[in-house]
């Protein structure tokens, strides 16, 4: 299994990904003249064999395992072996599909405006199999996972993160992007390239969890989500149906397991064994 030692963004990338702006900064001394660091917003067309699939903006770095994420965390290919090739041009990417699993459908916008690809959840049926277990210790220490490796989030304040980790606490994969959903695409797309096994992983994201969200864990085959905040209903109610783990709030010394707590085990023991 490959394991990511550098992790989110890199620092020399960060320069190209933020720009400083004047501001004035105002606390219990009053008003003053400063600098502050923006990140800088792109917009990306991914096309599906040289047409368009969707308009996203992003942060201009990892295209490629953007693309080869969200083809996969949308449904659009059943496996990232259905991708033949993935070109960036610019602010165009074009992945080549043989056979798509599915035709390019309707974007449409979830929860907070997070996009997605409209054939998406009904085609959510057969649930995870059991498995991994997964340690209490781990999930409480999620959180300093994603600030280890948020490296736009620390100077910007402006990204969210996504880690996948082995049961181990080992990192598979990480990424940052402006939208939590896509940070999620770039990720799985960099664990996928790499050739990692993600059934027994686990997902550690910072925002809400909708449907969309959940979905895109799902499609990927990982079968344990965590996020700093919380779920909403839509979310969790995929997720106790496709047999899946979340856990929300993880902020030591607490953390909510909303669905499926029996992969969660404290010092060996099961959390739960009834349906959460």
């Amino acid at each position: 299994m490959h394991i990511d030692s550098g992790g989110g963004t890199a620092e020399e990338d960060v320069g190209r990904l933020t720009r400083t702006v004047d501001v004035i900064a105002v606390d219990g001394n009053g008003a003053r003249p400063a600098r502050a660091e923006v990140c800088v917003e792109s917009t990306i067309e991914l096309r599906v064999n040289g047409e368009r699939l969707v308009r996203l903006a992003l942060s201009r770095d990892r295209l490629e395992a953007f693309a080869r994420g969200f083809l996969v965390c949308e449904g659009v290919v059943p496996s990232v072996d259905a991708i033949a090739s993935i070109a960036v041009d610019g602010d165009v990417i074009d992945a080549r599909v043989p056979a798509l699993a599915a035709p390019p459908g309707e974007v449409e916008l979830r929860t907070s405006g997070c996009p997605g690809l409209a054939w998406g959840l009904e085609a959510c049926q057969e649930p995870l199999p059991d498995g991994p277990e997964i340690e209490l210790d781990l999930l409480l220490r999620a959180s300093g996972l994603i600030n280890e490796r948020a490296h736009l989030w620390r100077r910007t304040g402006g990204t969210h993160c996504t880690v996948i980790a082995s049961p181990e606490g080992e990192v598979i994969a990480s990424a940052e992007d402006m939208g939590r959903h896509t940070s999620v695409d770039k990720a799985v797309g960099t664990a996928l390239a790499d050739g990692a096994d993600l059934s027994s992983s686990l997902l550690v994201c910072t925002g809400r969890l909708p449907s969309g969200m959940v979905a895109k864990a799902y499609r990927a085959g990982i079968p344990v989500v965590v996020s700093n905040t919380a779920p909403v209903l839509a979310g969790l109610e995929l997720a106790r149906r496709l047999n899946m783990t979340v856990v929300g709030f993880a902020r030591p010394p607490r953390l909510t397991v909303y669905a499926h707590p029996e992969r969660v085990r404290s010092r060996g023991t099961p959390l739960g064994v009834a349906a959460c």
